[in-house]
């Protein structure tokens, strides 16, 4: 799965998402740090990525545009350390695949996962 992932993030994800086989990047990389959500947004559906990050506003600006990409996977896990990211990401991606590869919006929390369709 081709992921972008936001700043709020490690950048150690990003080489474990690259570990299990993913073509993972991360945001920083591509554009300038302190770049708005909506541009990350634009990257990922340029680029075919799906948006992995903890931050709230990214359902909003997706649900708004109304365009149906990208998917977007929320880390909802508080407090949590890169190794307890990881390990949900893990555990929660092969069950979302195929939700993300449609369209959907998933989160990720410390009940499990679930996805929604766009």
């Amino acid at each position: 799965m081709r992921i972008i992932v936001d700043v709020n993030l490690s950048e150690s994800t990003v080489e474990f998402l690259n570990d299990l086989g993913h073509d993972a990047v991360f945001a920083a990389w591509l554009m300038p740090r302190e770049s708005p959500d909506p541009d990350i947004v634009a990257k990922a559906i340029e680029e075919g990525r799906v948006v992995v990050t903890s931050d709230l506003e990214y359902a909003k600006i997706i649900l708004d545009s109304g365009r149906g990409t990208p998917s977007l996977i929320t880390m909802r896990l508080p407090g949590s350390s890169t190794e307890r990211v990881n390990e949900a990401l893990a555990t929660h991606l092969p069950e979302l695949e195929t939700a993300l590869l449609r369209g959907a919006l998933a989160t990720i929390d410390e009940k499990g996962c679930r996805a929604r369709p766009l």
